[in-house]
């Protein structure tokens, strides 16, 4: 990930703090904090993927994406909240929790950079024991002809997942030819 993706994150990881903060000390209630956290998850997972494609042009492909990756990270936020709704005090393990979010705009980032080809998974997109964490990483190589590639999921010099370990053996490379899945 480039430098405009870790500060997207990181700023979002300060609102997410802000936000909990806020409903831990009383001054917001679960309904509040859900709302404010559900526009956040809209306006940074789209602020991630214009950074990641280098443009601020959001295409019908780029709004579909979102609108499934948002509304499912909206079902989880809503779980969330109705298990905080239910407790009798704030838990300290929800401000992790809720980082998870932020790290998990570097799924939209991702899937910017890599020109939103039909690859199976992004790194940070949480279908791994990494979650939001992943410190993998796509790496592209565009072959003559149109919409042909090669990319490899390239694991970084962190500790990594068995899911990642096998990504990196399974797709090394995994092959587009004429913007499909060959």
């Amino acid at each position: 990930m480039n430098r405009a993706a870790k500060k997207l994150i990181a700023l979002f990881l300060l609102d997410v703090q802000k936000l909990a903060r806020a409903l831990e000390s009383g001054a917001q209630t679960v309904d509040a904090w859900q709302q404010q956290f559900s526009q956040a998850l809209a306006r940074y997972h789209t602020a991630a993927l214009l950074v990641g494609q280098g443009n601020t042009a959001l295409t019908p492909q780029g709004r579909r994406y979102l609108g499934t990756v948002v509304e499912a990270q909206i079902k989880y936020l809503n779980n969330f909240a109705v298990e905080i709704q239910s407790a009798e005090q704030f838990k300290p393990g929800w401000l992790a929790r809720s980082a998870l979010y932020a790290q998990g705009i570097g799924a939209s980032w991702w899937k910017g950079a890599t020109k939103m080809l039909p690859l199976p998974a992004m790194p940070r997109d949480g279908t791994t024991a990494c979650l939001g964490n992943c410190q993998c990483a796509w790496s592209i190589e565009e072959l003559d002809g149109d919409g042909n590639y090669d990319c490899t999921w390239v694991m970084s010099a962190a500790e990594h997942c068995q899911g990642c370990r096998q990504r990196a053996a399974d797709w090394a490379p995994y092959k587009i030819r004429d913007g499909r899945v060959a």
